[in-house]
């Protein structure tokens, strides 16, 4: 009568060590829960299996399960943790295994199937530590399917969660793997082995099906690989692509110090438009006192709905006590990448949510910013827009976005008073550029160390800048990095870098040693893609950014030692390259051969506006109806399919490709805008490329559905997708 399985109804996060308990109201709860509490703290324990709940947002721990918590934030030589992810609960399931086992048994194994974040998230560092220090060996099978951050299989499909049912459930949204650590127990220390193996297939039958066939393999380790962890990447405990000089080569605000997060209206379809009339008309009548509050609200409920950190009513009553909206307010801004809007723009008053008044004042005509982030959620890097305007924030959480040039007399960032404790350079680095509020001396956003590698080079920082540009959007760069990438700030490699980065050494201009410059055009440069007619090569060996650098008549004849003059020469064809991307970047800026004048045959074929009647698209053609968008919750646009048809090159659009088809892919996509009108010949690498974390083409398109834009598109628009399509193209061959 007495014996009965050995399964308990428990908590299995605390009791594990003696501690008094209250009385519980029935005999038979306290009875389960002190015969569990004897296995917990009496028994040994060798196995530990399970599928712990994942839930990010759990709170903090409480009582025993806070200790759980905690024992993962301290680390012995690794980063410390960052970020909020030991507070999900999967992870407090983890201590207590580890505990368990490696701890009070000495001897066991833990096997989870658990969220997979922990694998190589920056707030998991000290987890992943500790296990190399208390086991033997951890075995981890990737299982992916994180639809949070779109992951798609090898073969291009997209990965499917392992527990999805076809027809019955999509699954769980986060990506997933399974962990096995082991601990022998037999008093030697544990060695910390990380064998590693992916189960990536796209659908999650095809995935199961391979996790069985895995165990038949002749024995446990059949298809692992053995990973070295890198300490200074936080210890990954999945594949990392990084160059073996990656932390030799400093990181992006280590070259520019002062960045800015986007901004962020929290009432995009209020305060942003693609058309500026409309755009003001919303803004006069939110002005008019004549309109009562909830006139506004039914003709802009985004304009009018209260949160808890804002007002609607009280923030519209200051501000209509204030006067008419500021004229000055309407402003370029890049809403996406290879998307610029209008937005209104005030920095006070409480109608934006994030207005960032410290990053307007160094917006001005003839600046350049770079997107980048600390680190990449996504698998694919796709950092590196160039930014003429203000800025969004490009996909979930903040972009930071890095001048080139430094409006002076504005506050300087955080960022610049902790890694530039230096003076900025004397007056001779100091530029005079106009603006919309006067001539205003501005001065590169440029790090002492940085300042002094282009002095001694005789470079200035538009040559740096446009060298980061051209490197970020490297694919050899990207791919060879991509692990790394995912983990930090990107790092730049440069030429005779740190040597001529450190303090000490005469510079010594080369320019008049440098490849020749054609007259009109950028810096020569074999293999360029795209003349680039805005750029003045004398006017910037003279004066846009020399950072300090006198010009070479006032140097004396120094001469430059062999290896300086071969880190310039590499510098300035990369910012040639720069460069060209730059205009290839920028959707304002015309690009002959691209977007102007002779267009080059391979691109002229792409994006071709067409019909299934053969004519030219006229009336309702420009009406976008083939499902590339709706909204949803809130006002946010939602991406829909759309319609577009894969194809094979026809041979005149193979023909035309010619040696630029390599580059652009295998096959090519008609995309429609309703059932009659479509771009002919839209390229797999065009359709597919990503910038700022988006698939540009299909984000631009969501915007524009007929039910979202609230209009036809105008035919400019229609030669807008065509034009960026093409430049994606020219982007595309441009590292060919």
């Amino acid at each position: 009568g007495e014996e009965r399985p050995g399964v308990f109804l428990t908590n299995a996060l605390t009791g594990w060590e003696p501690h008094t308990t209250k009385p519980l109201p029935f005999p038979e709860l306290e009875e389960e829960r002190d015969r569990a509490g004897r296995v917990k703290q009496d028994t040994p324990i060798l196995v530990i299996l399970g599928n712990p709940p994942y839930n990010g947002f759990a709170g903090m721990a409480v009582d025993e399960e806070r200790e759980l918590s905690d024992a993962y934030r301290t680390t012995k030589r690794v980063r410390r943790p960052e970020g909020q992810g030991l507070n999900d609960l999967y992870v407090r399931f983890f201590r207590m295994a580890e505990r368990r086992i490696a701890e009070k048994t000495g001897q066991g194994v833990v096997c989870f199937i658990s969220n997979y974040s922990w694998l190589d998230g920056l707030s998991f560092t000290g987890m992943r530590e500790r296990y190399l220090e208390a086991f033997d060996a951890v075995r981890i099978d990737n299982l992916h399917g994180d639809r949070i951050v779109s992951e798609y299989s090898p073969d291009g499909r997209t990965s499917e969660t392992v527990f999805a049912l076809q027809g019955q459930s999509p699954g769980i949204k986060v990506g997933a793997s399974i962990a096995l650590l082991s601990r022998s127990g037999t008093g030697a220390s544990a060695s910390g082995r990380i064998l590693y193996r992916d189960f990536h297939q796209a659908r999650a039958a095809e995935r199961r099906q391979a996790m069985l066939e895995s165990l038949d393999a002749p024995d446990m380790d059949s298809g692992y690989s053995t990973l070295e962890p890198a300490l200074r990447l936080g210890l990954p405990f999945k594949p990392m692509a990084v160059s073996e000089d990656w932390f030799d080569w400093p990181a992006l605000p280590d070259l520019f110090p002062v960045s800015f997060p986007g901004v962020k209206t929290s009432r995009d379809p209020f305060l942003v438009d693609v058309d500026l009339d409309r755009l003001k008309e919303r803004i006069a009548d939110y002005f008019d006192p004549a309109l009562s509050h909830e006139e506004i609200a039914r003709r802009y409920p985004a304009a009018m709905k209260t949160t808890a950190s804002f007002n609607a009513r009280a923030v519209r009553e200051a501000l209509l006590a204030r006067g008419g909206p500021d004229e000055d307010g309407f402003v370029r801004f890049t809403y996406r990448p290879f998307d610029n809007r209008w937005l209104y723009w005030e920095g006070d008053g409480g109608l934006l949510d994030r207005p960032r008044p410290d990053y307007r004042p160094h917006v001005f005509e003839g600046n350049l910013w770079i997107e980048a982030r600390e680190r990449e959620a996504k698998e694919d890097f796709s950092r590196g827009t160039l930014i003429r305007h203000l800025a969004d924030n490009f996909g979930n959480g903040l972009s930071s976005f890095f001048p080139l040039w430094l409006c002076d007399g504005h506050t300087e960032s955080k960022h610049d008073a902790l890694r530039n404790p230096e003076p900025w350079p004397p007056d001779p680095a100091v530029r005079h550029i106009g603006s919309d509020t006067g001539d205003l001396r501005n001065r590169p956003n440029l790090s002492g160390a940085a300042r002094r590698y282009l002095e001694r080079l005789g470079l200035g920082v538009e040559d740096l800048f446009h060298h980061v540009l051209a490197t970020l959007h490297d694919p050899a760069y990207r791919e060879a990095n991509a692990g790394a990438l995912r983990m930090e700030w990107p790092r730049i490699p440069l030429p005779g870098w740190p040597a001529l980065g450190t303090t000490g050494g005469s510079s010594a201009s080369i320019r008049s040693t440098l490849p020749p410059t054609p007259a009109g055009g950028t810096p020569a440069f074999p293999g360029g893609t795209v003349d680039c007619e805005d750029i003045d090569p004398t006017e910037e060996s003279a004066f846009p950014g020399n950072a300090g650098v006198s010009p070479a008549s006032e140097r004396g004849s120094a001469s430059p030692d062999k290896e300086t003059h071969e880190a310039a020469e590499t510098l300035v064809r990369s910012a040639a390259r720069g460069r060209r991307l730059a205009a290839l970047l920028d959707p304002d800026t015309p690009v002959p051969g691209v977007t102007t004048g002779a267009l080059r045959p391979e691109v002229a074929a792409i994006a071709v506006p067409a019909t299934t009647y053969g004519r030219n698209m006229t009336g309702q053609d420009f009406t976008l109806t083939a499902g590339w968008g709706h909204m949803g919750a809130g006002g946010a646009v939602m991406p829909g399919q759309g319609r577009v048809v894969e194809r094979a090159f026809t041979p005149d659009e193979r023909a035309a490709s010619n040696s630029a088809l390599p580059a652009l892919g295998e096959t090519t996509f008609d995309v429609y805008l309703n059932q009659r009108a479509f771009w002919r010949n839209v390229p797999a690498a065009v359709w597919s490329y990503k910038l700022g974390g988006y698939q540009v083409l299909k984000k631009w398109l969501s915007y524009r559905e007929r039910g979202i834009l609230d209009r036809p598109l105008y035919p400019d628009e229609v030669r807008r997708f065509t034009d960026v399509a093409r430049r994606i193209a020219a982007i595309a061959t441009a590292f060919q």
